[in-house]
């Protein structure tokens, strides 16, 4: 069961979709529930009416498009119940509506709640999304969310501890794998066929083509009360129009175009080693433009 992860705008949903199109496999948008029943299961709650409140509080289950009433039906049915047999149900459900047999999850904040998902459901595999932080913060800042950060050094320290915080989780999975970005974009084939092999997925030419349908699929994003009010479904929908085209290459490196200098140098000044660890440049744009 694959579990796209990392930080948002680093090309999570790009991957979504990417793999959502394989004809066996359903990935619904970001759900948010999972590491709070896996807290239950530590708790050792695991009566189906309390499982059944905390998922129907979740911000984004109406993302699922499962009505409540299939859903408590099908929850009561369950015989034995545990919390990670909830779980399974809920994403079998969905897998249904599409008339697919397997599923997965794509929650960037799950990088964070790696193993405790993973204690819960033995069969996640965790994909890591990476992009160079300059461009996930070209990207984010012209969208509703940037106001968590607030800075470029805020949400450079993000960057670094999202990462940080998956390669220290891979430590104590063995199922996890990760991806950069630039490959899936450049050469989209190559790396879709490796997370297949690591997912155990025939790889499937109609992941390529995810831009036809990806218009459709993201329609399923509804109005969503957040802690800093009610979310749009316009606004949760605001930044994705590249989604109906093909992998845009142009996409690699688009901070040094819209970050000015000062933006570009105190994202280095903060996550600068990161980044040249990772192979990418971290030379200032001005010492760039020849």
């Amino acid at each position: 069961m694959p579990f796209v992860v990392g930080m948002p705008f680093s090309g999570t949903t790009l991957l979504r979709l990417m793999l959502d199109s394989h004809p066996d496999l359903a990935i619904p948008p970001g759900t948010r529930f999972v590491p709070r029943i896996a807290l239950l299961q530590k708790q050792g709650v695991v009566d189906k009416d309390t499982f059944a409140k905390t998922i129907l509080s979740v911000p984004t289950w109406s993302d699922l498009h499962i009505p409540n009433a299939v859903f408590l039906e099908e929850l009561d049915k369950l015989v034995s119940f545990a919390p990670a047999d909830g779980v399974r149900l809920i994403y079998r459900l969905y897998a249904y509506r599409l008339q697919k047999s397997r599923w997965g999850d794509k929650t960037p904040r799950y990088v964070y709640a790696i193993n405790q998902i993973s204690r819960l459901l033995p069969e996640a595999y965790f994909i890591h999304i990476i992009r160079d932080g300059r461009d996930v913060a070209a990207s984010n800042r012209l969208h509703h969310s940037w106001h968590r950060f607030q800075s470029f050094a805020a949400h450079a320290r993000e960057w670094k501890r999202r990462i940080h915080a998956s390669w220290s989780a891979a430590l104590h999975c063995p199922r996890f794998v990760e991806v950069k970005y630039e490959d899936l974009v450049t050469n989209p084939e190559q790396a879709l066929n490796k997370l297949c092999t690591a997912i155990q997925l025939p790889f499937s030419p109609r992941m390529l083509d995810y831009h036809v349908t990806a218009e459709q699929r993201m329609q399923e994003l509804q109005d969503c009360m957040q802690p800093q009010g009610l979310l749009t479904r316009r606004q949760r929908l605001c930044g994705y129009d590249l989604l109906s085209h093909p992998p845009q290459t142009s996409e690699i490196g688009r901070w040094r175009q819209d970050l000015a200098d000062p933006a570009a140098e105190e994202y280095e000044r903060i996550a600068g080693d990161l980044l040249a660890g990772l192979g990418y440049d971290v030379h200032c744009r001005a010492a760039r433009i020849e």
